[in-house]
């Protein structure tokens, strides 16, 4: 005779009950920490800059400025990760737009002054008013610290009268307006004089040896330095011949800055030459003269 095993049906019914919360508290943990997720993404902010220069705000960056550098934000307004840009066009329209900039602003330049003199010229012309201003504003505020140390001085120890003490706080207030006013002029001729500064800065570096058509006599150069003069001419010239020539063989026309140099260059080494002749000849006269 065969006997089965018998089953509880108590403990079987306990057993899927079981299985069914650990299965049903499961999906809860998994959905709160998909919950928890889309909350974190939903509170974050994407700041970054577009092609111009123009900051936004977004959940995302869009299709066009993919891979640009931008920082994430949380709701507090706090950075909490920087990303850089990793997108090569984005950064090759980036450089070719500065390029295009300098070269705009060079080009200016270049045809606003022909040397260094006249870019110090245009600062002093361009200072003056600022400076004669704050020589104005300097004495005038020399004017109200001495009215106001006459009446402090006429009424020391003694009761000031009201419309006295108001005239003290209009003297008061009226110094305080001025030294404002004082800093936002000699703010202007820092901001001038810097500008000018990184004109002439870029100036020699557009036109190294520019200056030079006046400055070698004034400095009454040797023969010497004339000579490494021409021959520092002559190398520019060449590279700028080199350039210019490549441009022709690939069909292109010599950029504005390469056939400026050539012309730059061919003038230097012609005035070098005259230089060196006039002081090959100055030196043979003083040899003649010492042996007579």
């Amino acid at each position: 005779m065969m006997y089965l095993p018998t089953i509880n049906l108590r403990n079987t019914n306990m057993v899927r009950l079981a299985s069914s919360l650990y299965l049903f508290v499961s999906c809860l943990f998994l959905l709160a920490g998909f919950s928890l997720h889309v909350h974190a993404e939903a509170s974050k902010i994407v700041k970054w800059k577009d092609a111009n220069g123009v900051t936004h705000y977004g959940d995302k960056l869009p299709a066009q400025d993919a891979g640009r550098g931008n920082s994430v934000l949380n709701k507090q307004g706090t950075v909490v990760k920087t990303n850089e840009s990793f997108n090569p066009n984005a950064n090759t329209q980036e450089i070719e737009k500065v390029s295009a900039e300098q070269l705009r602003q060079d080009s200016a330049l270049l045809a606003s002054y022909s040397s260094v003199e006249e870019i110090e010229l245009a600062q002093n012309r361009n200072l003056k008013s600022d400076q004669l201003a704050l020589q104005a504003l300097q004495q005038r505020q020399e004017d109200l610290k001495k009215n106001l140390r006459n009446l402090n001085t006429k009424f020391s120890g003694k009761k000031m009268p009201p419309h006295i003490v108001e005239e003290v706080k209009g003297y008061q207030l009226q110094i305080l307006k001025n030294i404002s006013e004082i800093k936002t002029v000699e703010s202007s001729i820092s901001q001038t004089t810097a500008r000018f500064a990184n004109y002439k800065q870029r100036y020699l570096e557009l036109r190294p040896r520019d200056q030079n058509l006046t400055y070698i006599k004034a400095k009454k150069k040797t023969l010497t330095e004339l000579q490494a003069w021409k021959a520092d001419a002559n190398t520019r010239l060449n590279f700028n011949l080199d350039k210019a020539l490549s441009y022709k063989r690939a069909g292109i026309e010599a950029p504005p800055h390469v056939r400026d140099g050539i012309e730059q260059a061919n003038r230097e080494v012609a005035r070098a030459d005259e230089e060196i002749a006039e002081m090959q000849e100055s030196i043979k006269k003083s040899q003649q003269s010492f042996i007579k």
